[in-house]
Parts: C-alpha cells; structure tokens; sequence
C-alpha cells in the first residue's frame, strides 16, 4: 500500500472516529435530560423543546457518522479491488 493510500486512509478513519465521539456525546447529553419523576415525566423531558434540540442533535450526528463510514468503507473496497486487480495482471 503506497503512503499516500495510507495517510487518506488514516484521515478517513479518524474522521469517522471523530464523528462517532460527537454522535456520542449528544447521546450522553440525550440521556440526561430528565423528567420530574416516573417513566411519564422522562417522557414528556424527552418532548419538550430542549429534548426534541437533543433528539435532532443526535440524529444530525448519526447523519454525519453514517456518512463517514460510507466514506470509509467505499475507500477500503476501492483500494481492496485496485489490489486485487493488480494481482491478476502481475507476473505468474
């Protein structure tokens, strides 16, 4: 694998690592958002304005995450085929 290869590579896994941390922590942030008691209130924190702002918080990052990780994966199956291409026309 050339080092140019490699360093993309990297830079792909860490923006997906790094979109994985901030989809995390508007799930921890989700989570704490809380009622005044029983499974009902938990609930209507959860519908209020600040959790529907955490819900869509949340879903944005998913978003994001999905994404870097179509990135990702798209990369390592291009270089993959490129490789096994190169294989197949090489010396016997």
């Amino acid at each position: 694998m050339s080092e140019k290869t490699l360093r993309k590579f990297k830079k792909l896994l860490e923006a997906h690592a790094n979109t994985m941390k901030a989809r995390k922590e508007a799930a921890k942030k989700r989570k704490s958002i809380k009622g005044l008691g029983g499974a009902m209130g938990d609930i209507a924190a959860l519908a209020s304005d600040i959790g529907s702002e955490a819900v869509r918080a949340e879903l944005a990052c998913l978003k994001m995450e999905r994404k870097a990780l179509k990135q990702l994966h798209a990369y390592a199956v291009k270089v993959a085929q490129a490789g096994a291409n190169r294989g197949k026309d090489g010396p016997a």
